[in-house]
Formats: C-alpha cells, structure tokens, sequence
C-alpha cells in the first residue's frame, strides 16, 4: 500500500468533509475527491472489472500496423497477453 498516496487521500477527506469528521460526502462535494478519483481509476486500469471487452465495426478501418476491420467485424480486446497473464502498464503519475 502507497502509505503516501493513503495520506493524501485522507487529508483530502478531512479537508473537504471538515476536520471533525463530521461532514459527509455528498454529490457537491464528491467532485472535489481529486485524489480519491485518480485512485479508483487507476485500479480500474490496472485491474479492470472487465478484462475484455467486444465491439462491432460501423465502417471499414485498418488498424495501424495491423488488420483491415471491416463493417461488421466483431473486435475483441482485452488487458491479458496470448498466455492469458494480465499485461502490466506502468503506473500513471496522477500529480
């Protein structure tokens, strides 16, 4: 656990809630949950909830240095290389 990352996020809490703890997050004031927000995207990235994902093609395209997709064409992609182990992106600075 980030104990950095963790600090900011409860000093982001208390400012934003009050230092007595006695605010509440409500639909105003989580907009300002900056910190908490970066958080919870970040592991979604990391470990999404859907590890994969399919589409439909509207038009023809061609992926650069890759296939032509055609209309139609179901295309599937996922976080996991050809072995099936999750594929680890470096960890985006949120600062």
């Amino acid at each position: 656990m980030n104990e950095d990352l963790v600090a900011k996020i409860r000093e982001e809490a208390s400012t934003i809630t009050g230092k007595d703890r006695a605010g509440q997050v409500t639909y105003e004031n989580n907009k300002e949950f900056k910190w908490a927000h970066a958080v919870v995207l970040e592991t979604l990235r990391l470990h999404p909830s859907i590890p994969k994902n399919i589409r439909f093609a509207l038009k023809a395209d061609k992926i650069p240095g890759g296939p032509v997709i055609e209309a139609g064409d179901a295309v599937r992609w996922r976080w996991v290389d050809q072995s099936g182990s999750g594929i680890q992106e470096a960890v985006f600075n949120v600062s």
